[in-house]
């Protein structure tokens, strides 16, 4: 694959992803609202609970969906065909177990309800319980079926998915609103929730058969111990990231939940928006993992270190301009979004927890091209470290602080994460990345993060003297403005600037043509 065609590839992808997320969050963002305003506290916080606790199943799939993108993206490349369809194969009869392992986990999450969260009323735990194994059944049900999502992005073919996954949340989300203004009912709402996973999941399948199969088959029979035990070399580390990830913040709603049950919609509040804003970063870079592992085949360290370096910049710039406004507006974003009392509680969990990730997203291009090099195992231990402290610390901010300690305990673990992939992971793998640190530093993280000077100086001269209502409009503008000029002339050097221009300017011919 020829160099403009891979950007292709790439940008595709990021688009793709992009649209889907921008339909997701449309509909995402509107069920919060509608929900937060048509349930008690207590409820909505009990509606989070059996979200999260289901959510848990999804990691059994202990990062074979990352597996198979990179290794389909490889052997499609190679056309190597017997390869496509023993590893698919092999990847789906691992999840088959890892489903059946969510069943049983379902169970015994359901029975330990009234445990692990006795600060709920009691009359919710019977819908918690019950609510619990609707959807963790269907989630387990449906982790198989990720393999053929995972066929689709190896193959770098995000059309169907972009439709399926954008079409079950717009009428799952419908189908839940009509269910809580008929009934009220927790237990119900999980049972339509626990459909459409299902559904989709089939959905999948069924794209898989009519559009991939003939490229990328799949039987049963066909995987072979040699395949399952290369998957297993592959995830073995790989999950240690994915439990990483579980300990960092699929854990956190939990905590609080165990140990300040009255702060949990609270904080799932702002888990959400900081989700929002950590979502719309990954959908964007993620194309880099089949591309990258793609190019990996063909490519030198040293043309990987560059990659890296570029890659990065771009990456963290756009970090930034996305995370700047939610940190910045805060406040007035969640009042818009769930009202004044959800926003008068849950706007310090969200800084704090958008502070956390951006600290976290700063390798996020790292991490990728490690992954989809395979070299996941020489840089371990930063989120082994980063998953232990993070849990351990918060639970023990948790028992003094509540909920604030949580968040808290999440940015320690980030800062750790961090600092160990620049002082171990980067020097353990340069030979998939030649690249110079202090430049990775300077280039990919200080240089972007000229970007925040505008917002920085305009949050301390408001402190000194917090302009009027006429007048703040006017400034914020001319932050907009500044940010983005500083973005153009130091963030970008004159060649990207120039492509820009070019871009910009072809596509204008056309649209006008």
């Amino acid at each position: 694959m020829t160099e403009p065609s891979r950007r292709k590839k790439v940008l595709q992808g990021s688009l793709s992803n992009l649209l889907r997320l921008v339909l997701s969050i449309a509909f995402s963002l509107y069920l919060p609202h509608f929900l937060v305003h048509h349930m008690g506290p207590a409820q909505y916080s009990a509606w989070v609970v059996i979200l999260q606790l289901a959510a848990y199943i999804n990691y059994l799939e202990f990062g074979i969906q990352t597996a198979v993108s990179k290794f389909v993206a490889e052997y499609d490349a190679r056309g190597d065909r017997n390869e496509l369809h023993r590893t698919v194969s092999s990847a789906f009869l691992l999840l088959v177990v890892g489903g059946s392992i969510g069943l049983f986990a379902t169970a015994i999450l359901s029975w330990k309800v009234p445990v692990l969260f006795n600060g709920m009323p009691i009359s919710l735990w019977p819908q918690v319980r019950f609510g619990l194994i609707a959807i963790g059944c269907s989630t387990a049900f449906s982790l198989p079926f990720s393999t053929f999502t995972a066929i689709f992005v190896g193959l770098q073919q995000y059309t169907y998915p972009t439709l399926v996954a954008t079409f079950s949340r717009a009428f799952s989300m419908a189908a839940i609103i009509v269910t809580l203004l008929a009934t009220g009912d927790l237990l119900r709402m999980a049972v339509v929730l626990a459909f459409f996973n299902i559904l989709t999941a089939l959905a999948t399948y069924a794209g898989w058969y009519k559009l991939a199969a003939h490229r990328v088959p799949l039987r049963i029979a066909a995987a072979s111990r040699i395949h399952l035990q290369r998957l297993f070399r592959y995830c073995g580390v790989l999950s240690v990231w994915t439990f990483g990830g579980l300990f960092i913040s699929g854990l956190d709603t939990l905590i609080v939940g165990h140990f300040d049950f009255r702060n949990t919609g609270y904080y799932a509040v702002a888990a959400s928006a900081t989700n929002f804003a950590v979502m719309l970063f990954g959908s964007l870079i993620s194309p880099l993992l089949p591309a990258t592992a793609s190019f990996g085949v063909v490519s030198t360290s040293e043309r990987m270190g560059a990659l890296l370096l570029r890659a990065s910049r771009y990456s963290n710039l756009l970090l930034f301009l996305i995370a700047l406004p939610l940190f910045a507006g805060g406040y007035i974003l969640l009042r818009l979004w769930v009202g004044a009392n959800y926003a008068a509680h849950a706007v310090v969990f969200l800084q704090i927890l958008l502070l956390a990730n951006v600290l976290r997203c700063l390798v996020y291009v790292y991490a990728t091209i490690v992954i989809a090099g395979g070299r996941q195992r020489s840089a371990t231990l930063s989120p082994a470290c980063e998953a232990m402290l993070n849990f351990g610390l918060s639970i023990l901010l948790a028992r003094h602080y509540g909920a604030i300690g949580v968040a808290w305990g999440t940015f320690a673990g980030a800062l750790l994460g961090v600092v160990l992939h620049l002082l171990q992971s980067m020097r353990r793998t340069q030979d998939l990345l030649r690249f110079d640190r202090l430049q990775l530093i300077m280039s990919s993280i200080a240089r972007p993060a000229m970007v925040l000077l505008p917002a920085a100086a305009l949050l301390a001269a408001n402190r000194l003297a917090p302009p009027t209502a006429s007048l703040a409009p006017l400034l914020s503008g001319l932050c907009i403005v500044a940010t983005a000029m500083v973005a153009w002339r130091f963030v970008l050097d004159a060649g990207e600037r120039q492509e820009l221009l070019h871009f910009a300017s072809t596509r204008m011919r056309r649209l006008t043509a």
